[in-house]
C-alpha cells in the first residue's frame, strides 16, 4: 500500500492529498503518516509544484471533510449496532475490528467532547472518533471546530517532520505512536502556559484597576 500511496500523491499532486487525506478519516487502513510525512519530503522536490503551506491546507480541508462524513455515518449506528456491523461485512472491507471501535468509544466516553481533539493524536482513534460524535449528535460546531484544531496541529507536525527527514520519512513515519505522544505533551504544556499567563495577565490588570 506504501507504494501505491506515493506513487498516487508523486503523480497527481495536491489532489491525491486531498483524496488521501479524505480516504484516511473514513478508511482507518490509509496511514496518514505516510501520506503526510512522504508529502513532507516532496516539499523539497523541485519536481512538483507542492509547497508546505499549500500541503497543510489542502489536507486540514480533505482531513475536516473526511470526518465531517464519518459524523454523517454515526448518526445512522446505535453503539450496539456499529459493534455489530464491524462483526461483519463492513468490518472485513475496512478493516475495522471491535476492538477498534471499542478504543474509540472508551475514549470518547473518558474525555466527552475533548476527546474529538485529543483523539487526533492516537493511532486508530484519530480516524473512528468522529462515529461517537455523529452516534451522540454533538454539537455540529464544536465537533468541526475540535477537529479542525486537532487536525492542523497533527498534519503540519507530520508534514514537517517528513521535510526535515527527507528521504527518511518512512522512519518518522513508523515512529508516529512516541509522536503523537510528544505532540500530544507539547500542546499540553502549552496550554497550561497559556491558562497561567492568561490569569495572571487578568490579576495584575485588576490589581492595578
Amino acid at each position: 500500500m506504501t507504494n501505491a500511496i506515493t506513487d498516487f500523491i508523486s503523480t497527481y499532486g495536491y489532489l491525491a492529498l486531498f483524496l488521501l487525506a479524505v480516504g484516511e478519516n473514513v478508511f482507518p487502513p490509509i496511514p496518514s503518516e505516510i501520506v503526510l510525512t512522504f508529502t513532507g519530503f516532496l516539499t523539497l522536490s523541485n519536481e512538483t509544484n507542492m509547497g508546505v503551506l499549500g500541503s497543510i491546507i489542502i489536507s486540514v480541508i480533505g482531513g475536516v471533510l473526511g470526518s465531517i462524513i464519518l459524523y454523517g455515518i454515526g448518526t445512522l449506528f446505535s453503539e450496539e449496532r456499529l459493534i455489530k456491523a464491524s462483526k461483519g461485512k463492513l468490518g472485513k472491507i475496512t478493516r475495522i475490528k471491535p476492538q477498534h471501535i471499542q478504543k474509540t468509544l472508551d475514549t470518547y466516553k473518558k474525555y466527552g467532547n475533548k476527546s474529538v481533539f485529543i483523539g487526533r493524536f492516537i493511532p486508530v482513534v484519530r480516524s473512528l472518533v468522529s462515529l461517537p460524535s455523529g452516534m451522540t449528535h454533538q454539537n455540529f460546531l464544536v465537533f468541526t471546530s475540535l477537529t479542525m484544531f486537532g487536525t492542523i496541529i497533527w498534519n503540519t507536525a507530520l508534514i514537517f517532520a517528513g521535510r526535515l527527514a527527507g528521504n527518511a520519512y518512512q522512519s518518522v513515519a513508523e515512529s508516529t505512536d512516541r509522536w503523537s505522544k510528544v505532540i500530544f505533551v507539547i500542546l499540553l504544556l502549552a496550554v497550561i502556559i497559556f491558562a497561567i499567563w492568561h490569569f495572571q495577565n487578568k490579576k495584575n490588570k485588576a490589581n492595578k484597576e
